[in-house]
């Protein structure tokens, strides 16, 4: 028993062997994997087993018993004949039972080795058995060199007849190379089986790697176990083992993906990942493996190509581009274009065939000889997705015969695909987001804020600070013509006339300022009106240094004059300017235009106006003044997939003007000035809309209480300090709404999953908003015994807190707003009903985007269009979701769902 438990069995039984009511001996059987439990039908197959096994030995000595009584008997005769026929067919019996098992079986003598019973299941497993001559240390001691003359014929060195699969030949004969899972090799006195019929050793599910006469390799796991005689001698041993090639496939395969997992998780730099993992697929899962993806221009690139022979990389490499070529479709080319996997068997009819569909001049000598060389190769290619869009394709193959890829590999392709796929976007994704960030932080432009009748500014940012050379304070206070050359307050309340009457939306001029040291500084200004809560209509105005781009300008104007004088030094000049430049003279054609414009503005049947027109997308008809008239400058989009921005304008030469009237147009790709002007008018907005109202209730509030000591009654004190606490929760929450949004810009928000009692947190953050609007009716329905749900216990009230909010403001102050818990199936359903007027029923999604209002409500209440979208976010990061629909009564319904937390979380 001591023994039993140092093997760590799980299970066990033993069966006497038993024959004729005499014991042979004992047949005992194990498992040491938990997986696997003896029953009563392995009990009943075991007993059959061992009383075969038992008859066996105890024929063989029934029939010697009853030869020396039939010489010593002759009336025993018809006796011992009919015992006879009944052990014989006992025997047939029990051979059959053996070789029809699914495990291979050998059954031994002892100590001589030969076999007695070889079933048909080891030659399925091991491989036929051949016949070579056994060198002499191949036998073991126990063998003897030479038997003496008389001795049986079991004690004999076996001849080649007696060799083979058959029974009748030596184990020895049948052993093959083998390793253990260490490494370590077996030696030929060191299989199971030999050291049974030497030692009478039992040995206990021993898996051992094999390598086949054919080269082929497989995992099996053994058992052998001696049969004794009743006194207790080794007599023979018996072998069973079972083929586990597709259990350790697969938990080499599993090992794989976790390695590989690891490896993609490592770093960012997928190129030096995706290769890492393609070197570990060979030889682990296959003969080779290769990883393409799309490249930018659309064209499939080798990512990775690793051959475990290394030397046939660069022989595939340039089979693949000598197919490209001639323009056959490569395998992992279909594969993205499809979409859809292939499983290929490579045979030599196939090649021919294939060979067949191609140019006959097409491809050398050598490339026909590399191709027919897979003659035998089997394949695996599944897509790389990501977004359920393919960005690439993944193959792994075997390259002859003895290791193929089935239709049983395609899953382990499609799980490897996707985490390569999975890091290779989210690589470029970081990488994109990286891209922006630069250039957020590359482009720096001045924000002033100031009186649309005064002109006198309230607020400047560090650009603003950085073009003037003057501090804030010197700055604050002062109009922007008081440090502009030729403009005074007359002329530019003239200028912004247009936007301060309503006419226009906005403005732009090109000023001179001059800096607190002297020096003059050429820059852009765009003016917008904002409407700031309690203060008033301002202006927003934009500035952006245009030096570089006069000077570009300057340079253009320059080599236009002596364009007929150096022509060469111009074109080359030209071509290399990153800005489109075009020519045109007084008829409108286009005379000359650099790589630039034409790469903006291809294809162009015609290089005129009415071309370049036919590019353009322009409601308005302001592109044709820029195209023709000096002077002129307008931002169109170009009529293309992405309608990039173009900015369109038109300089005359003024000092020698070209031939015929001609005159220069530069076209300026400023789609990223534009989405970035859009980011910062957005949250220009927010500033406008949102923090002024209340910084400036806290900020009148605390200067009233300052200036006011002992002269405001305790009522009016009260009050001042109710709106400052209410203003200043409302910043409060602002600003987390403001800082969510941040971390939502660094990348995914991670919120860690704790249980949240929805019961504890609902009837805290009601009244608070009660306190919040006292007016208002807020009604509560928690249905009893909610589960933890999980989540955040902050960001759950942050959610609860904003949709409150947001049905207050929409449904009226004296609104009626009913808040519902309910536990349905595996999550909690939390409603909040209004009354207020609902929204368009297409508006349900925009709803919860970034700076999202809906038209038909927005003038009801103020708000920066950023409350639902960071509700949206936090419960996405929680594993929640949220809903906006219309109450088919009146009002509108805002819920959020959360899962219920269960032990497994």
């Amino acid at each position: 028993m001591e023994t039993i438990r140092e093997l760590g069995t799980t299970s066990a039984m033993a069966v006497p062997l038993v024959a004729r009511g005499s014991v042979e001996g004992v047949l005992f059987l194990a498992a040491c994997d938990d997986s696997r439990r003896y029953e009563d039908a392995d009990a009943a197959y075991a007993m059959e087993l061992a009383r075969r096994i038992a008859l066996a030995v105890g024929n063989a000595r029934l029939y010697a018993a009853e030869q020396a009584a039939r010489r010593a008997a002759e009336d025993a005769a018809t006796r011992a004949e009919a015992l006879l026929a009944d052990l014989e067919s006992q025997s047939n019996r029990f051979e059959t039972t053996i070789r029809n098992l699914p495990s291979g079986v050998i059954v031994a003598e002892a100590p001589s080795g030969r076999t007695i019973i070889v079933n048909e299941a080891v030659d399925r497993i091991l491989g036929p058995a051949e016949v070579p001559d056994a060198p002499p240390d191949a036998v073991p001691d126990a063998v003897p060199d030479e038997a003496p003359d008389g001795a049986p014929e079991a004690a004999k060195p076996a001849t080649p007849a007696t060799r083979g699969g058959a029974p009748g030949g030596l184990i020895w004969e049948r052993i093959l190379e083998g390793s253990r899972p260490d490494g370590t090799r077996y030696g030929p006195d060191e299989w199971p089986l030999a050291r049974t019929v030497r030692t009478g050793e039992s040995v206990e599910d021993e898996e051992i790697r094999i390598t086949r006469r054919d080269g082929s390799e497989a995992w099996i796991s053994a058992r052998s176990v001696p049969i004794t005689d009743g006194r207790g001698n080794v007599v023979a041993g018996v072998e069973v083992f079972e083929d586990i090639t597709a259990r350790r496939t697969q938990q080499v395969r599993t090992q794989f993906l976790a390695e590989a997992s690891a490896i993609l998780a490592s770093s960012l730099d997928f190129e030096e990942t995706i290769a890492v993992v393609a070197r570990l697929a060979v030889p682990a899962v296959a003969d080779w493996s290769a990883v393409d993806v799309l490249a930018e221009d659309g064209r499939l690139e080798a990512l990775a190509l690793v051959h475990s022979d290394p030397t046939r990389v660069a022989e595939v490499t340039a089979l693949r581009r000598q197919l490209e070529a001639v323009g056959v479709e490569s395998i992992s080319e279909q594969v993205v274009r499809t979409a859809t996997p292939v499983v290929l068997d490579i045979s030599r009819a196939t090649i021919e065939g294939a060979l067949e569909t191609l140019p006959a001049a097409g491809l050398a000598d050598e490339t026909l000889d590399a191709l027919r060389s897979l003659d035998g190769s089997s394949l695996v290619c599944v897509p790389l997705l990501a977004g359920g869009r393919p960005i690439g394709a993944l193959t792994l193959a075997s390259s002859g015969s003895l290791r193929r890829v089935h239709e049983e590999d395609l899953p382990f392709a499609r799980e490897l695909a996707a985490r390569a796929a999975a890091a290779i976007q989210n690589a470029r994704l970081f990488r994109d987001a990286a891209r922006f960030r630069t250039i957020l932080d590359t482009v720096r432009d001045g924000v002033t804020v100031s009186d649309p009748e005064t002109l006198r500014i309230s607020y400047a940012n560090d650009a603003v600070l950085e073009q003037l050379g003057r501090t804030r304070d010197e700055v604050l206070g002062r109009a922007t013509p008081d440090w502009t050359e030729g403009l005074s307050s007359e002329e530019l309340r003239a200028v912004l006339a247009p936007i301060v009457s309503g006419k226009e939306i906005s403005r732009s001029l090109d000023i001179v300022r001059v800096r607190a040291d002297g020096n003059r500084v050429p820059v852009e200004i765009r003016w917008q009106m904002v409407e700031l809560p309690g203060v008033g209509p301002q202006l927003v105005a934009i500035s952006r240094n245009i030096r570089e781009r006069i000077e570009t300008e300057q340079r253009l104007t320059h080599l236009a004059r002596s364009e007929h004088a150096r022509a060469a030094e111009l074109n080359a000049i030209i071509g290399a300017i990153g800005e489109g430049l075009m020519v045109l003279d007084a008829a409108g054609r286009i005379t000359l235009a650099n790589p630039t414009a034409q790469t903006l503005l291809q294809p162009l049947a015609d290089w005129t106006i009415d071309a370049v027109l036919a590019r353009l997308d322009d409601p308005d008809g302001t592109a044709l003044a820029a195209l023709t008239n000096p002077g002129t400058s307008v931002t169109v989009r170009l009529r293309s997939g992405s309608q990039p921005w173009i900015e369109i304008s038109n300089y005359a030469v003024e000092d020698e003007p070209l031939p015929d009237g001609e005159h220069i147009v530069i076209l300026r790709d400023v789609t990223v000035a534009r989405e970035r002007e859009a980011v910062r008018d957005a949250f220009v907005g927010i500033l406008s809309h949102e923090l002024r109202t209340p910084v400036t209730t806290i900020y009148a509030g605390a200067k009233v209480l300052s200036r006011s000591e002992g002269r405001l009654n305790e009522a009016d004190r009260r009050s001042i300090f109710e709106d400052i606490h209410a203003e200043a929760e409302r910043l409060h929450r602002l600003v987390e709404d403001v800082v969510a949004l941040t971390r939502f810009g660094e990348g995914a928000l991670d919120i860690g999953s704790e249980p949240v009692l929805l019961q504890r947190v609902v009837p805290a953050v009601v009244g608070s908003e009660q306190s919040r609007w006292p007016e208002g009716r807020f009604e509560v329905e928690l249905e009893p015994g909610l589960p933890p749900v999980a989540g955040d216990p902050t960001y759950v009230e942050q959610v609860i807190r904003n949709l409150l909010a947001n049905a207050v403001k929409y449904g009226g102050s004296e609104a009626r707003i009913r808040l519902i818990a309910r536990a349905e199936e595996d999550e909690v359903r939390v409603q909040v009903l209004d009354g207020g007027p609902g929204f368009p029923e297409g508006e349900a999604d925009r709803l919860f985007e970034l700076y999202y209002r809906s038209p038909s409500t927005a003038r009801r209440a103020s708000g920066s269009g950023i409350g639902l979208f960071v509700c949206a976010r936090l419960l996405d990061a929680m594993g929640g979701r949220i809903w906006a629909v219309n109450r088919p009564q009146g009002g509108a319904e805002f819920g959020f769902a959360l899962r219920v937390m269960t032990e497994d979380r």
